[in-house]
């Protein structure tokens, strides 16, 4: 999967960079995340199975990605934000995702995989 988002990632910044210039990096790596969201939702059973309406869940999902970035959006344009910011902000992102649409024993495997990687 992550090799797919990756070439896909190349792919758009190939085409769009070029023309658009480098800040579209950042679309084109948005746009790859969407899709790959979008494959793992189809591929993930055990979420599948568990919900009564697949495109009520998946409009939530939808909605709270618009909204987190609305949200990134407001912020970046009122606030001069540093990298670290960025990324402290990605990961509350990351981590409200988790909460919202995964069981919250995931999120703590998530966060114990992330701080032993980077140790």
């Amino acid at each position: 999967m992550a090799i797919c988002t990756a070439a896909l990632n190349i792919l758009l910044n190939l085409v769009f960079i070029p023309v658009y210039g480098y800040k579209w990096a950042a679309y084109t790596t948005v746009i790859s995340y969407v899709f790959m969201i979008g494959i793992l939702y189809y591929w993930d059973r055990e979420v599948i199975n568990g919900m009564s309406n697949r495109f009520r869940d998946l409009t939530k999902v939808l909605l709270m990605f618009a909204f987190q970035y609305a949200v990134y959006l407001v912020l970046e344009n009122t606030f001069d934000l540093i990298i670290t910011s960025r990324i402290a902000i990605g990961i509350i992102f990351v981590v409200v995702f988790f909460l919202l649409v995964r069981k919250f024993k995931d999120v703590v495997l998530f966060l114990v995989f992330i701080f032993k990687e980077s140790n």
